[in-house]
């Protein structure tokens, strides 16, 4: 009924499009398929905005990670120097 209404009603000499609802089976399909991209994703994620955040702490979350992961990179390397300079001061201290 809604629909008739619509189609009878225009903006600026256009008239409006009315689109046939979406069934349930496939509401279902199209969670499935959203769930093969991003199976964290949930039923209450239904707005923009609510999605922006999550993302948000997400990328948030990915770039703290990468700085620890660099830090202990370089932690390691200064190691791996400092052993390399130990070595080298007893290589000396036998062949002096």
């Amino acid at each position: 009924m809604i629909r008739s209404v619509f189609g009878c009603q225009s903006l600026k000499d256009e008239p409006f499009e009315t689109f046939t609802a979406a069934s349930e089976t496939e509401i279902e399909r199209f969670w499935k398929t959203i769930l093969l991209v991003d199976d964290s994703v949930i039923h209450e994620d239904r707005t923009a905005e609510y999605i922006k955040r999550r993302v948000s702490k997400m990328i948030f979350e990915w770039i703290i990670i990468q700085k620890k992961k660099k830090k202990n990179k370089k932690k390691k390397n200064l190691k791996r120097l400092k052993k390399k300079k130990k070595k080298k001061k007893l290589k000396k201290h036998i062949f002096v």
